[in-house]
């Protein structure tokens, strides 16, 4: 289920980068819900096919909204040092 779920998703992706990331970004929220009720659907048959469906479009709305913040964004990611794990924030760049 996992397996196919990051295949879709992958194939989706480098649809959108063929296509062109400005291209689809602009649009992202009528995207991201076109992709997943049409993953949901594609996959409708058994429980696993909707988890899978699910979380295809799940990965693919994660690469939509990462792409938003560096394409069209004023913010970076930036990762904070300190103890323990290291964090990440979101800031508006300089």
């Amino acid at each position: 289920m996992f397996e196919a779920a990051a295949g879709t998703a992958l194939s989706v992706i480098f649809l959108f980068l063929w296509i062109g990331v400005r291209r689809v970004v602009r649009f992202g929220m009528l995207v991201d819900l076109v992709c997943f009720v049409s993953l949901t659907w594609m996959f409708h048959g058994t429980y696993a096919g909707m988890m899978t469906g699910v979380l295809a479009a799940l990965c693919v709305s994660c690469y939509l909204r990462l792409m938003r913040k560096f394409v069209y964004g004023k913010e970076q990611l930036v990762v904070l040092r300190g103890e323990g794990l290291p964090k990440f924030e979101w800031r508006r760049k300089a």
